[in-house]
């Protein structure tokens, strides 16, 4: 069986996407209109699916839901600013993550045609992502939450989290690494060579990798294998 490292390597590869990426990226980390370079991103990057999931006519209305969301939050942001999916203490970021995750998933959006909506568990995760990218995964319902069996809610995105993690620590491990960031950078280093020429960050987040990986349905059922020790695998 082709080690885990090689199909990681080789499914993000065959699904990367850069589309502007690593502008909004760069953006994002200047914390300079955040609430616009986010919706930028979920609605320009995210494909038709997430743009249908914020309605033209309610968007301005929900950049400035975001925009109040960020100054009420925006102390815990910063604090997470540093925290990476690889740090040793992952467990004791959870309760922020999943606080972070919770109330930007039921932030209102102004009424369009009558109907209540929310920012969603999508457009939540991949906020924090942008926000957070060395630390929060991307994910959606047709390739990551309905595929591994996750519902919408924070527990689930947490569940993703350490899955990622694990991916990363078996990957350390098949390869002898001495650590996650030692295996962490190769993997970006390699990824980065593998699609030259496209819009690749220096150091592209490894979770957002891992999120290109998934969208192949084999990878996606290794990856699912690797949860069934959850219950005594650590942070």
């Amino acid at each position: 069986m082709t080690g885990l490292w090689t199909a990681l390597l080789h499914s993000a590869e065959a699904e990367h996407n850069d589309e502007g990426y690593a502008g909004y990226l760069a953006r994002a980390r200047t914390r300079r209109g955040v609430a616009q370079t986010i919706m930028e991103f979920l609605v320009l990057w995210g494909g038709p699916s997430t743009a249908r999931a914020f309605p033209l006519d309610g968007r301005k209305g929900t950049e400035r839901n975001l925009a109040r969301w960020y100054r009420l939050y925006h102390g815990r942001i910063d604090r997470l600013a540093k925290a990476k999916i690889t740090d040793s203490d992952l467990k004791s970021f959870a309760p922020d993550i999943g606080d972070l995750f919770d109330s930007l998933r039921r932030l209102p959006q102004p009424k369009v045609g009558g109907k209540d909506r929310t920012f969603g568990s999508t457009g939540a995760g991949k906020a924090l992502h942008l926000l957070l990218p060395d630390l929060c995964p991307i994910w959606d319902e047709e390739v990551v939450r309905s595929p591994l069996g996750l519902d919408e809610q924070a527990w689930s995105y947490l569940w993703l989290l350490r899955l990622e993690r694990e991916i990363l620590r078996r990957i350390s491990e098949e390869s002898r690494r001495a650590d996650l960031e030692e295996t962490v950078g190769a993997i970006v280093d390699a990824h980065r060579a593998s699609v030259r020429g496209a819009e690749v960050p220096a150091r592209e987040p490894v979770t957002k990798i891992i999120d290109e990986a998934l969208y192949n349905p084999s990878f996606r059922s290794r990856a699912r294998s690797l949860a069934a020790g959850f219950a005594s695998l650590p942070w």
